[in-house]
């Protein structure tokens, strides 16, 4: 019984549905569609992109971190002799000399207080 009260589909209820949603008088409209909520979106998001740059704290010797990790991944090479390993911890120890305590507590430089105590002698040790 129910299959009879259905009625079918013709060609104009499905042209109808078919079409833009924008034409459809009973759907709400949405807030992220309009042009006027995009841009503002836009500037929230530079609003908060300009806070996040203004609070971050500059990283501690950020400079000698990325000179000893360009060491670091030289001296990590498998195919090294033994006298440019020398080399390569007799530039790295002077640049982390002092200072390896707080450059092992960030994640990135971690690895390079690591390859010093591995690599080094027991007087860079």
């Amino acid at each position: 019984m129910a299959a009879e009260t259905k009625r079918p589909k013709t060609n104009a209820t499905v042209k109808k549905r078919s079409g833009s949603s924008s034409s459809s008088p009973h759907r709400k409209k949405s807030k992220h569609s309009s042009p006027s909520s995009s841009s503002n979106k836009n500037k929230a998001t530079s609003k908060t992109t300009n806070s996040q740059t203004i609070n971050k704290k500059p990283r501690k010797h950020s400079d000698i971190v990325e000179q000893a990790k360009v060491l670091w991944n030289q001296l990590r090479q498998k195919k090294l002799s033994k006298e440019q390993t020398t080399e390569l911890m007799a530039e790295l120890m002077p640049l982390i000399q002092g200072k390896a305590k707080e450059i092992a507590l960030q994640h990135d430089a971690a690895r390079v207080v690591q390859a010093a105590v591995q690599f080094g002698n027991a007087a860079q040790r």
